[in-house]
């Protein structure tokens, strides 16, 4: 792994001629990244102005050293791009550690069951951790095949589960995807 990798903090600022990192644990609020980050810095980096040319999407998922990060594209006040990369919080939780009612897994598990299933809640109540949750309970105990659509994908879900195959799809808002895709 890599030294960014094995870090905890909340965002990584990638500027013009700097790179920052805020809520980097037992640090100030916002800290130059530490000069062990450097190699990895750059990498992540060029990959994000690569994904960005390649997409022109302004967020995005990107896949570093096993870890998902979401990232912003914005431009600063010279025009130059600026990238914010937040690690996903999503956690894969064991189904029955979640708390989900009896009825409720039932449903879920039932070999007939077809269709969508819709998780609401506030903002960060746990709805991606829980539906990631329940997709690869009920992939690996039934298998079969889930296709998640997601702007921008978070949990890393693509590939084989147990007895099923998760195949995400990241869709645009800005190429209205969304419309065309559901």
């Amino acid at each position: 792994m890599s030294e960014i990798s094995e870090a905890t903090f909340v965002d990584l600022y990638l500027g013009d001629g700097f790179a920052d990192v805020k809520g980097l644990l037992g640090q100030p609020t916002r800290v130059s990244v530490p000069l062990n980050w450097h190699e990895d810095v750059e990498e992540l980096r060029a990959l994000c102005q690569a994904h960005f040319d390649t997409t022109d999407e302004p967020e995005f998922s990107l896949i570093f050293h096993g870890l998902v990060y979401r990232v912003t594209q914005l431009l600063d006040l010279n025009a130059k791009p600026l990238f914010v990369l937040n690690r996903s919080a999503v956690k894969i939780i064991p189904i029955d550690d979640i708390g989900l009612p009896e009825n409720i897994l039932t449903d879920m598990f039932r070999p007939t069951l077809r269709g969508l299933v819709y998780v609401c809640g506030e903002m960060g109540t746990g709805k991606t951790s829980t539906a990631a949750s329940m997709l690869v309970a009920r992939l690996s105990r039934l298998g079969g095949v889930a296709l998640t659509v997601e702007d921008p994908p978070e949990p890393l879900l693509h590939g084989e589960h147990g007895l099923g195959r998760c195949i995400q799809i990241p869709v645009s808002r800005k190429k209205g995807d969304m419309k065309k895709r559901l």
